[in-house]
């Protein structure tokens, strides 16, 4: 009864400790910190209301304004691998307002909304930029020769029939 009625006090620290000890294990050039962690056991979902991921040497940062996942193994989430590939099988996630960030380049990637459904092997984008961080003055006068300025923009996209489980697991790169 307590988990089911103290659920955002006791389950969703215990799932978010069990996360970030899990991708720091994992991944310990980088750190994460998610803030507004919330796990529905009736929906089988885990939200966060904001993600943010950085590598220590400070060439990439990430941020995620709004992330949805469902459709996770229950069991190995609280006994087992927690979010690992393998764990994600049957699942679906959203994310909102993403904006990656690469310093050295001075580059930025911003998508507005990315879905990826793993059991359809779908991956589907809204308003894709990518682009320089700073002005085209900035950008210009950091290098005493030419050098091309790219600005992407795709209002949307998809991907059918990817490897979504082969990615997470490093197999595959884009």
């Amino acid at each position: 009864l307590v988990i089911f009625f103290l659920q955002n006090i006791y389950l969703d620290g215990f799932i978010k400790g069990r996360i970030t000890n899990a991708f720091d294990e994992a991944y310990p050039a980088y750190s994460v910190q998610i803030a507004g962690l919330r796990y529905s056991i009736w929906e089988n979902r885990l939200e966060c209301d904001s993600i943010e991921l950085r590598k220590l040497d400070s060439t990439f940062s990430c941020s995620v304004a709004r992330l949805s996942l469902r459709g996770i193994g229950r069991i190995q989430l609280f006994w087992g691998g927690g979010v690992a590939p393998d764990n994600l099988v049957s699942s679906d996630m959203d994310a909102e307002d993403i904006v990656l960030t690469f310093p050295r380049s001075q580059y930025e990637l911003r998508c507005e909304r990315l879905r990826v459904s793993v059991p359809d092997s779908a991956i589907v984008f809204d308003a894709l930029v990518l682009q320089p961080f700073i002005s085209d003055e900035q950008f210009f006068a950091a290098s005493k020769f030419s050098k091309t300025r790219f600005h992407l923009v795709i209002p949307r996209g998809s991907v059918m029939g990817s490897a979504c489980l082969g990615m997470l697991h490093g197999e595959i790169h884009c």
